[in-house]
């Protein structure tokens, strides 16, 4: 029955059109060309083609599947299913995906190739990632990271380490990405594959946005740009043009609005070789930032035609998650016009896509476009109820179930390592010292006093430079354990930051809209206005973090100063993680002007001088 499908297969192959056989004539049409010179000709094109003309990399997906089946090369098979996996995968056919890139791994595993285990892993991994299954995904990217080290196989390292750091990147800790994405990076640039060396660039200036390090931003992607240029290819070409230009849009956002005009040029350029490469996907972006600050400059009409073409070629890539960010601008435009009723509709719509297909941030930015129109259109009660909801989602991005599962993955890989070596070196010890005290009793017995006491000198010698690895194993792991902590701690207190000042800005946005005192809805306005963003339970689940990483700073910081209000403690606690002025201001949910004065009170309550650093004090507590 398995020869009986395959040569129908096969037939299938043989009876291509013409058309077909012209794109790759060396292959020819007749059965003489079913050979393996021919599948992995196949399997390479279903490869290259998979990034912009997907349809014919189905095709000859497909065609390298038969012919790995006919031939009975199941390696071979293992690839073309993935190759086809990869198609469904860019299409967002996640279910169809992850059917194939299963089927691909278990004929490894049967085959016992280490190299493809590891590929089916990645490629599992990825389907979790795009299913925010984010410690799912990390689990199966160790897996397939562990493979590759114990076998000492080099090639796929550096995507295994690039696809962690993305996962770190989503779930917001951005020195963690940075540091894996690093590790990839110097992986790509000693194997001199420049074409991955542009994207791990490109990414890099991406996480530098993030956190806000625009120089160094703009410093990896004009690498980035660089070397896609050098080696022509304009598909990293145009990712690393769109990032510049979203880094540049930032810059106009916080800085001067002069940078929107290199903006707009870089994501014009990054349009033009997104079309030439047949990315709709980086297209559509270009056109929604183009449409941001198109918007930001008041020019409403051009900014409304430039995101319908983005809406159109998201719809077009059955892009359903970035789609809410289509509805989202539309709103704004509406919102600027003064079309409050259409805006209404579209962050409607916005917020109905977020639900449906995007993520909790997508969901946060709808929910916070959908209030401020509300209350714009002075339908407080509603913009209340939507702020509640905006604010459930912000509590939901602070939810450390996600970090948890993603610690306990990653801290058991690398503990796993270190338990091994360590359980490896126990063993080695009782060996020697069994072995030794055999060895003592046959030199008693033979009477070889003087060789004796020489030997056992040695293997005391040997006993104590295994006892000292073993300690210094177990204080890697501890150090290790204490890094992962103080990580955790950090990428909290950024998520506070973030979630409080989204809070306090859609307050500012909602205080602003001079609203009627009527009865019906004067409660809840000034129970909105008055939310108090840093909560008992944020606080009390920051300083459990806290506590983790400094266990004795609030005991220290109680003794030396019993007086503290606990307004006074939270500062310090701040002061202690080195936080600037706006970021306390974020973590804490308070005006930075309120900062500043807490921070003069305290100062004058220690008594420092005014070159003392309060960082500097209270980290010598």
């Amino acid at each position: 029955m398995y020869r009986l499908y395959a040569a129908l297969l096969l037939l299938q192959l043989i009876c291509l059109p013409v058309a077909q056989a012209q794109l790759l004539p060396e292959a020819g049409t007749s059965a003489d060309a079913v050979n393996e010179d021919t599948l992995q000709r196949y399997l390479q094109l279903s490869f290259d083609l998979s990034f912009n003309q997907p349809d014919q990399a189905l095709l000859y997906g497909r065609k390298a599947l038969a012919i790995s089946r006919l031939l009975q090369l199941p390696d071979e098979e293992a690839q073309a299913l993935e190759n086809v996996g990869y198609v469904y995968f860019d299409r967002s056919a996640l279910d169809t995906a992850e059917i194939y890139f299963s089927k691909a791994l278990r004929i490894s595993k049967s085959t016992g190739n280490a190299k493809g285990q590891s590929d089916g892993l990645n490629a599992l991994g990825q389907v979790y990632f795009r299913w925010q299954a984010y410690a799912k995904a990390l689990n199966h990217y160790m897996q397939a990271l562990r493979i590759l080290q114990q076998e000492g196989i080099i090639p796929g390292r550096a995507g295994v380490y690039n696809n962690i750091a993305l996962v770190y990147k989503n779930l917001g800790d951005y020195p963690k990405a940075t540091e894996n994405l690093l590790k990839a990076l110097e992986l790509n640039e000693e194997s001199g594959d420049k074409r991955k060396v542009s994207l791990n660039l490109s990414n890099l200036g991406l996480f530098y946005k993030e956190m806000n390090s625009l120089p160094q931003a703009l410093e990896a992607l004009q690498k980035a740009l660089a070397i896609a240029r050098e080696i022509d290819n304009n598909q990293m070409a145009a990712l690393a043009l769109l990032n510049l230009g979203l880094v540049h849009k930032m810059m106009g956002d916080q800085q001067d609005t002069l940078y929107y005009t290199q903006a707009w040029s870089e994501l014009t350029e990054a349009a033009k070789l997104s079309e030439k490469t047949g990315n709709s996907r980086y297209k559509a972006t270009a056109y929604n930032n183009l449409s941001n600050i198109a918007l930001a400059r008041k020019k409403v009409l051009l900014s409304r035609e430039l995101i319908n073409r983005s809406i159109s070629l998201k719809k077009e890539a059955e892009d359903n998650q970035s789609l809410t960010y289509g509805y989202i601008q539309k709103a704004a435009i509406a919102q600027e016009s003064g079309m409050l009723p259409e805006a209404l509709l579209y962050a409607r719509k916005a917020v109905q896509y977020a639900n449906r297909y995007g993520h909790l941030v997508s969901r946060k930015d709808a929910l916070a476009r959908y209030a401020a129109i509300l209350a714009e259109s002075k339908q407080y009660a509603k913009a209340y109820q939507v702020l509640l909801q905006f604010k459930a989602v912000s509590d939901s991005l602070l939810n450390e179930q996600k970090a948890r599962s993603v610690a306990q993955a990653e801290v058991a890989y690398e503990t796993d390592k270190k338990q091994h070596e360590i359980e490896r070196l126990e063993q080695e010890k009782q060996g020697q010292q069994q072995r030794a005290m055999y060895f003592m009793l046959a030199c008693l017995l033979i009477g070889a006093g003087g060789a004796f006491f020489i030997l056992l000198q040695r293997k005391r010698l040997l006993l104590k430079r295994q006892e000292n690895a073993l300690q210094q194993l177990t204080l890697q792991k501890n150090i290790l354990e204490q890094v992962h902590l103080k990580e955790k701690l950090e990428s909290y207190t950024r998520q506070l930051i973030k979630s409080n000042e989204a809070v306090l800005q859609l307050q500012e946005q909602l205080a602003l809209t001079n609203h009627p005192a009527a009865a019906d809805n004067n409660a809840s306005i000034n129970e909105l206005i008055s939310l108090k963003v840093l909560r008992e339970d944020d606080w009390e689940h920051f300083k459990h973090l806290f506590n983790t990483v400094y266990p004795s700073f609030f005991l220290s910081l109680k003794i030396k100063h019993p007086t503290f209000s606990a307004n006074d403690i939270r500062l310090a606690a701040m002061f202690r993680l080195g936080l600037n002025t706006r970021e306390m201001a974020g973590a804490l949910g308070v005006e930075t002007e309120s900062v500043k004065k807490a921070r003069y009170r305290l100062r004058k309550k220690l008594v420092l001088h005014p070159e003392q650093d309060m960082h500097a004090y209270f980290s010598a507590l």
